[in-house]
């Protein structure tokens, strides 16, 4: 289960590997509103400042009733895969009130740094650098595994396995980054040139030419083409 503190407005989500039926009305109940990915379910509030205590009470009450929901259809929620974070600049956070960890089936949840949801690590100020950086090592080792073998593999080949095992990774969720502060482009825009010397390493033009002969979009076109115009 995660816990999110969002700070303007704060956002407080809740995801439990369970699936909540669709008459268990948070938002009309608590004020609390809730969302669904498969199996996971996320309950999230909004916080401010001058009403802060009068919604963590909110979001307390929502939880003994998730937790009682849970015990009587014999399921119970796992403290131990529970995190909790606060979001929000740097600014507002330093300024803002204290907030008291969350407590789940009576083990206090800490408040993190970082979350990781689907697959998308979130940093406490969302500036996906964490993610980035995640990523980048995940595509580095790839790439370098991918190199070990190339020597036995046509340029057909790596150009598909890279796609496959690779390329993949970086349009996953990519949309996501639009708006990241461009050190993170450019870091991703890196591994993935650096994937395109090793699936063409006798190609004699720069990467931009690389990518064009592998059909491959530059990284920040790859989820601009994601983005309703």
């Amino acid at each position: 289960m995660y816990i999110l503190i969002q700070h303007y407005p704060h956002i407080v989500v809740i995801s439990q590997r369970n699936v909540l039926p669709s008459s268990y009305n948070t938002n009309l109940k608590f004020g609390v509103n809730s969302q669904q990915y498969a199996d996971d379910t996320q309950i999230y509030i909004a916080l401010t400042a001058s009403d802060l205590a009068a919604e963590l009470s909110r979001l307390s009450s929502c939880l003994s009733t998730l937790q009682n929901w849970f015990c009587h259809t014999g399921l119970a929620l796992n403290s131990s895969k529970s995190d909790s974070i606060l979001f929000g600049t740097r600014q507002r956070l330093h300024g803002f009130p204290t907030v008291s960890s969350p407590t789940i089936s009576g083990s206090t949840i800490q408040i993190s740094d970082s979350i990781k949801i689907l697959g998308v690590t979130l940093d406490n100020h969302l500036t996906l650098k964490q993610h980035t950086q995640s990523l980048c090592r995940n595509i580095h080792f790839h790439t370098r595994v991918l190199r070990h073998i190339r020597p036995a593999l046509t340029n057909s080949m790596a150009a598909i396995v890279a796609a496959s095992v690779v390329q993949s990774r970086l349009d996953y969720a990519n949309a996501f980054l639009y708006g990241t502060p461009a050190s993170n482009i450019h870091k991703l825009q890196c591994a993935q040139n650096s994937l395109s010397r090793v699936v063409l390493p006798h190609h004699p033009g720069s990467a931009s030419s690389r990518l064009t002969h592998l059909h491959w979009l530059r990284y920040t076109g790859g989820f601009s083409t994601k983005l309703p115009s």
